[in-house]
């Protein structure tokens, strides 16, 4: 049997890094990968997750990764991060996801995926909600029938540390892209109503509505969808299970496998131009 790919994490403040390492390393879920180093110093939370999660190498920046693995995740939560995090990575012709969202800009975005086309090398990008089950059914419902409205909500704070709207709200903007089939929003407008970010265009003649609810007291706002078909509403909520960020690292596992990135140029700048339109009209 031909040995796992070696995978590298950059990021490991995210909760997410845990699953990643658990899914690859502990749980069996993909025999063919295996999380094998750490970026990020011998801090307290890197000490742990070598230790519990039998990873052997723990290294201070993502370019002393290269040469220790195959490919990486980036899932650092600042987005502003991820240039600089990244680009080394390809350079270096090392395969990355990056965990949502690719990029805080457009500038930094279109450098990512310049270093990526220069090396030759796939790089993708994505909330994982993009690729849930319920999204995607959802998708092949709508792609049957043109919605008349479609409109996604779910949380986003824009006073986050870590990238202020993008943090949360780009989990939003890319289900509502995931099921456009990644059909151009345009004439994007927002506005900011206390603690409502609302976000309006129009895909092809579909009127689209995002609504980015600003937590509070402990309570989060869910994922939900609602659209007009044939002049009937559909909605759904998306939920999250404990796996729910297995069916975005399928995705990256058959990208290292055949080489063939999941998504274009054009679907990966595009919830970052979305978002950061939002951006500046809601500063």
């Amino acid at each position: 049997m031909a040995d796992p790919t070696r995978l590298g994490i950059v990021g490991t403040e995210n909760s997410h890094a845990d699953h990643y390492v658990a899914m690859a390393n502990t749980q069996g879920l993909f025999p063919g990968l295996r999380v094998v180093a750490l970026a990020g110093g011998d801090s307290e939370r890197n000490a742990a997750l070598a230790t519990n999660r039998g990873i052997d190498e723990v290294v201070d920046a993502p370019a002393d990764l290269i040469g220790k693995i195959d490919a990486a995740i980036v899932c650092s939560r600042n987005g502003h991060q991820h240039r600089a995090e990244t680009v080394p990575l390809l350079r270096a012709g090392i395969p990355v996801l990056v965990d949502k969202p690719l990029a805080c800009s457009l500038e930094d975005a279109q450098a990512i995926l310049e270093a990526a086309a220069a090396s030759g090398t796939p790089v993708t990008s994505s909330s994982a909600l993009r690729y849930l089950p319920a999204v995607t059914r959802l998708a092949t419902q709508l792609a049957d029938s043109r919605p008349e409205v479609l409109q996604v909500s779910g949380p986003a704070d824009a006073s986050s540390e870590h990238g202020g709207l993008f943090f949360y709200g780009i989990h939003s903007v890319e289900i509502l892209f995931a099921l456009l089939r990644s059909a151009p929003v345009r004439e994007v407008a927002a506005s900011s109503f206390g603690d409502l970010v609302v976000i309006t265009g129009l895909s092809g003649s579909t009127p689209v509505v995002l609504h980015l609810v600003q937590p509070r007291d402990g309570y989060q706002s869910p994922w939900r969808v609602v659209a007009r078909l044939d002049g009937r509403a559909v909605a759904r909520q998306i939920d999250l299970d404990d796996h729910y960020l297995a069916p975005q690292l399928e995705v990256f596992a058959e990208m290292i496998r055949t080489g063939h990135r999941p998504l274009t140029d054009a679907q990966l700048l595009a919830p970052v131009r979305l978002m950061e339109t939002a951006v500046a009209q809601t500063v």
